[in-house]
């Protein structure tokens, strides 16, 4: 009887020990879920900023685009010979040499 009685009583605490392994385990592994969960979330909202900031770097440069494509739109004959441009109108000149500096 006295057999049963102590190993009884050894179950006991080896039951009592597996119990607050087992509830450290528990908690423990809410921790992590918390912690990896936290990490997830932050994780989606940076995305979620980062698209929103692309997307408007995308529209200031359409906007951008199309002022330039109007500025160069205004570029025209009239203009150029405002600036100095001189319409040579075909005629070409060329430089030539009397004498010749390398020989054989």
């Amino acid at each position: 009887m006295t057999k049963i009685v102590k190993s009884l009583s050894e179950y006991k605490e080896v039951n009592a020990t597996l119990i607050k392994l087992m509830l450290v385990a528990i908690f423990s592994i809410c921790i992590f879920y918390l912690y990896f969960m936290s990490i997830t979330v932050n994780a989606v909202i940076e995305n979620r900023q980062n698209t929103k900031s692309l997307d408007r770097l995308g529209q200031e440069y359409q906007k951008l685009e199309t002022q330039y494509l109007f500025l160069i739109g205004q570029f025209d004959m009239d203009y150029a010979r405002l600036l100095g441009f001189v319409d040579q109108n075909k005629k070409s000149e060329y430089v030539t040499r009397q004498s010749i500096f390398a020989q054989r």
